[in-house]
């Protein structure tokens, strides 16, 4: 399910967040019951062998796994997930390859946030505002995800006790949640209320104009 700022953040209690591969997928759990400290819960990566025939079965089902042990831990309906957004197009990086082994992976996360009836975060961060929160916090004007990742420690000590190996796909899912809470998710409201404002202007209906005032209201209520 899609959370188009129908539920306030502070209606989750935890983010499970996912930095998307055909082969290495770094996800990570963090708890937000108390926003103003998030706190790492848990880490994993999910790892395929290249030589497995069926990669994307093999994903699947390590995949629906990780959530069947995840709903005996935490409450699923309390869960917002977060994926990086899948690119729309290649580049100098980005081959038409990867795109297509991303779009497996995440048609397979589709397919398992709706077995589990979760929410999620629309169709998640894209990568330049993953990229703009870590210019913010590291100083870096070019931060590579090693600066990340040391960043992310130094703010988050309790994944070091974690017996998981912090990848950088594991730390790349943490910039997530940390891209989200403290950029993403009121840029977006306000961007929606702009939109919305501009709306109002062009209605002619009080009735209409009303609806959109108490739209703007509720949106605002959201904010954190």
């Amino acid at each position: 399910m899609k959370n188009h700022f129908t539920k306030t953040l502070q209606e989750f209690e935890y983010l499970v967040c996912f930095d998307l591969a055909k082969f290495e997928t770094g996800v990570s759990v963090i708890d937000i019951k108390d926003l103003t400290h998030p706190r790492v819960k848990e880490i994993r990566q999910i790892s395929i062998d290249k030589n497995e025939e069926e990669p994307y079965s093999e994903f699947f089902d390590k995949l629906n796994l990780y959530f069947k042990i995840l709903e005996t831990k935490i409450p699923l309906d309390k869960v917002l997930i977060i994926r990086e957004k899948q690119p729309s197009g290649h580049g100098a990086t980005t081959t038409i390859a990867t795109l297509q082994a991303l779009a497996g992976v995440h048609a397979i996360l589709d397919i398992v946030i709706h077995r589990y009836n979760i929410y999620e975060y629309e169709d998640g961060i894209h990568a330049s505002s993953v990229k703009a929160w870590a210019r913010e916090v590291t100083g870096i004007e070019k931060p590579q995800k090693t600066d990340i990742k040391n960043y992310l420690i130094k703010k988050y000590p309790e994944i070091l006790n974690d017996s998981q190996e912090i990848t950088l796909d594991i730390s790349d899912s943490i910039a997530l949640a940390e891209c989200l809470i403290n950029r993403k998710w009121n840029a977006d409201i306000k961007e929606e209320i702009k939109e919305k404002k501009k709306k109002l202007k062009e209605l002619k209906l009080q009735i209409a104009k009303n609806k959109i005032v108490e739209a703007i209201e509720d949106l605002q209520k959201k904010l954190i």
